[in-house]
């Protein structure tokens, strides 16, 4: 579909920069990233560009509804093995526009069912030319990501996982992320009977860094076999893309977090992996200055286009994460200092406890912050030597107990001397499924209470569980104290009671 003239008069321009490397350390700091000339940022609705809006339905019957080829992830168990239904919002998107006048579409995507995991996706619309085209981009971070996650500057330190699907939904290529860039691509592989998607990745990691060996029928030999991918934040203060909103000499006035592709060639679009992901790409007969191909094409007169006159080269990210950071902030106001509440993606859904709301939680954690229901009976006895076990239910809900052996060695009488603790053992029991660890500490403190004739026996340790809250699956880490007491005369057990150290 090509493009009306018209649009770009529809788009003012506010800002006027300058595309450069880098700017003198009297405009700019240092962590300038780029100088990206006439940049603006914007955020529209629907309403605002019809003709995008046009464009995206004509990919899908007016409906705005997608479906995506998941791609499984072995480390994260939550992540859907099925086709993700996913409909387009309709506010809230993301502009990037240069100086050429060529603009940058993101759109935030709906989940249409069930969610698991933390992840989000967006629909992204490119000028190219003349013409448009689109893609899907998922990103999946990881965990310790997640958990240190502040809405100023953790995207310049991203760690997970980048998928791309074509305009179809399906599948084209992961990118895994480290510390912001890409450490590895792995592609999808190419049949017969299709242009792109829907393949297993099956390649092995290649000389180049890219997860993609060029064989036959893998898509070898693409532009992508020297794709990376990065970010920038591209601030609105004179448009500069830096590696962190802090770097941006006039913070308050915002911005939007930018996608960078690069091939290694000079060419940063991601229009020709799209449209050519599997056959060979039809070459201009055009060349620049040095003889070599033109990598965006060439002009009626044969001259190369620059980059920025092609497509913008950045893809604005459209993301919020404030329902995570809301829930975390709500249940670590719940839990003490000393109990520790982190999102961890390699639990499955089904070894939790699940909880409808925050308030269900807060009713259940305060429910097991203190217990005596320990049942108590002789383990082995021999002479002077008792071992007495206590069998603590760590909750009902989660149908498991840990078990304390201690064995104590009666004082002999006419010797006038004390109960001795030899050992004191512990291990998990029963349905444990949802008890991820029990973790003792290694020593244990022994205490004699001459007022009641009773030898008590304290031992610190850690149970870790899992539970969901909205789809989003969590460890709980706590601090217990274990107090056991033993009759000194008898050696037998003489109570029992758990406390959780908030």
């Amino acid at each position: 579909m090509k493009k009306h003239k018209n649009l770009l008069i529809l788009v003012p321009v506010y800002l006027v920069l300058i595309y450069l490397v880098g700017c003198s350390k009297n405009e700019e700091e240092e962590s300038v990233i780029i100088f990206e000339k006439n940049s603006t940022v914007r955020i529209l609705n629907s309403n605002d560009i019809p003709e995008i809006m046009d464009f995206i339905k004509s990919k899908n019957n007016e409906s705005l509804i997608f479906e995506l080829e998941s791609y499984p992830l072995d480390n994260m168990r939550n992540h859907e093995n099925d086709l993700i239904l996913t409909s387009v919002q309709e506010d809230q998107i993301n502009q990037v526009m240069n100086s050429f006048g060529k603009s940058s579409y993101t759109f935030k995507m709906t989940e249409e069912q069930d969610k698991q995991g933390v992840y989000f996706i967006n629909l992204n619309v490119k000028e190219h030319l003349d013409d448009y085209y689109m893609f899907f981009t998922k990103y999946v971070p990881d965990d310790n990501w997640l958990n240190h996650y502040n809405e100023e500057s953790d995207f310049a330190n991203f760690s997970g996982d980048l998928f791309f699907y074509d305009e179809t939904g399906s599948f084209i290529a992961r990118a895994e992320m480290i510390n912001g860039q890409s450490s590895s691509i792995s592609k999808t592989n190419c049949d017969s009977d299709s242009n792109s998607g829907g393949g297993t990745d099956d390649s092995t990691p290649g000389d180049n860094g890219s997860n993609s060996e060029g064989g036959e029928g893998d898509g070898g030999g693409s532009l992508l076999d020297n794709l990376e991918v990065s970010w920038g934040w591209l601030c609105n203060w004179r448009g500069q893309l830096h590696d962190s909103p802090s770097a941006c000499n006039n913070p308050g006035m915002g911005g939007t977090w930018t996608m960078l592709i690069d091939y290694g060639n000079g060419d940063k679009s991601m229009s020709h992996f799209l449209r050519t992901n599997c056959d060979d790409e039809e070459v201009q007969d055009c060349y620049n200055e040095v003889g070599d191909p033109c990598p965006n094409g060439c002009d009626e007169n044969g001259n190369c286009y620059e980059d920025d006159e092609v497509e913008n080269s950045g893809s604005g990210i459209n993301y919020s994460l404030e329902d995570v950071l809301a829930l975390m902030n709500e249940l670590n106001g719940i839990v003490g200092e000393n109990t520790i509440i982190q999102i961890n993606h390699d639990l499955p859904i089904e070894s939790t406890i699940s909880f409808n709301s925050i308030e269900e939680f807060e009713e259940f954690y305060t429910g097991i912050a203190q217990s005596d229901n320990a049942i108590f009976e002789i383990f082995n006895e021999s002479q002077s030597i008792i071992v007495n076990k206590f069998t603590h239910n760590v909750d009902p809900l989660l149908g498991g107990a840990i078990v304390f052996l201690v064995e104590v060695e009666l004082a002999d009488p006419d010797l006038n001397e004390c109960l001795t603790v030899n050992d004191v053992n512990s291990y998990l029991t029963g349905n444990t499924m949802m008890i991820i660890e029990w973790e003792p500490d290694e020593s244990y403190n022994v205490t004699l209470e001459e007022e009641t004739n009773k030898t008590r026996i304290d031992l610190y340790g850690r149970v870790e569980y899992g539970i969901s809250i909205e789809g989003i699956t969590l460890s709980v880490s706590s601090i217990y104290l274990n107090q056991m007491r033993i009759n000194n005369t008898t050696g037998t057990a003489a109570g029992f009671v758990t406390i959780r150290v908030d």
